[in-house]
């Protein structure tokens, strides 16, 4: 990706790939092409895993100029907007506390799941952001990492370690009890999911669930179910 080009609209700079187009306003060249890629190989990731027809075309807007709040977010269908202040904020996320690789996975993990559910209204509380927290950590993160390595971020780092499951890990293993907030909780459950059914299986569930337009509480239903179905903890 290092020789792709993006032309000048005005103040822009727009490039495109494999269903992507990342507009950039006043960001340096090796930090385009690095969400472009980030985007691009999570958005073929994702459609890979649970279906072709769970992600769209995606635009993600990224613009740099002073005054501008640090903020990331998703309109859930098609469109993800990230707006930054100055270039400290592109460092490496243990120097900057940004973790700029979980964010672009995270965000598409959202309209992953939000395109699926018909009332998200009634999605069980902590599973909207809980989903995207594991998806991005545990799914998404290891794999930019396993085909890019750490050379991904301009400034290489181990994103592994800050953006990808390390940090989930060591938060469990810290106590026997399960998360109490729902955020927390539902990441919780989740990693509990995957490592009952095995990764295999837990992703072919979420595809057969995920490829159909289904209402958000039998969403709810069948995750409870599942995690009935489970061994006891500690049994």
């Amino acid at each position: 990706m290092s020789g792709i080009r993006f032309p000048r609209r005005g103040g822009w700079q727009y490039a495109s790939r494999d269903g992507v187009v990342v507009s950039c306003w006043g960001l340096p060249a090796p930090f385009r092409r690095a969400f472009l890629t980030i985007a691009a190989n999570t958005r073929a990731y994702y459609r890979t895993l649970f279906g072709a027809e769970t992600v769209p075309a995606v635009e993600l807007n990224v613009r740099m100029e002073p005054g501008l709040p640090l903020r990331l977010w998703t309109n859930g269908a098609d469109r993800i907007y990230l707006t930054l202040s100055n270039k400290s904020q592109l460092a490496p996320a243990p120097k900057s506390g940004v973790r700029h690789v979980h964010g672009i996975t995270h965000e598409l993990a959202h309209i992953v799941l939000y395109r699926a559910l018909i009332n998200l209204s009634e999605l069980a509380e902590g599973w909207g952001e809980g989903w995207a927290v594991y998806l991005a950590s545990f799914w998404a993160v290891p794999r930019l990492f396993q085909r890019h390595g750490a050379g991904l971020w301009p400034y290489p780092y181990d994103y592994r370690r800050f953006d990808g499951p390390g940090r989930l890990i060591e938060q469990f293993g810290a106590t026997s009890e399960p998360p109490s907030e729902p955020v927390p909780r539902a990441v919780y459950d989740l990693y509990r999911l995957e490592q009952g059914l095995g990764s295999k299986e837990f992703a072919a569930r979420f595809r057969s669930m995920l490829r159909r337009r289904m209402r958000a509480d039998d969403f709810n239903e069948r995750i409870a179910a599942a995690l009935r179905r489970l061994p006891r903890e500690g049994a």
